[in-house]
């Protein structure tokens, strides 16, 4: 069932996925010693958006830092 509704869900979650992403590429002992500097994440998501901009036709949602970073916060809300 997951499979069938798979290409209906993707765009909803495609900047938190971005975000989730660029941070499992740092390692861990860089996380657990001097934190990850936002525009670190900022431009490893900026990457992957490049990357994933030939897979998929989305609207892109996340233009710039400031709606990066309101994305991030709702994510640490939740």
């Amino acid at each position: 069932m997951l499979a069938y509704y798979r290409n209906n869900l993707t765009h909803i979650f495609m900047n938190e996925a971005e975000i989730s992403c660029a941070l499992l590429g740092f390692s861990a002992d860089k996380e657990s010693s001097f934190g990850i500097p936002t525009s670190e994440v900022w431009k490893r998501t900026q990457f992957l958006k490049t990357l994933l901009n030939e897979e998929f036709v989305l609207r892109d949602t996340m233009k710039t830092q400031d709606e990066f970073k309101k994305i991030v916060k709702f994510m640490n809300s939740r």
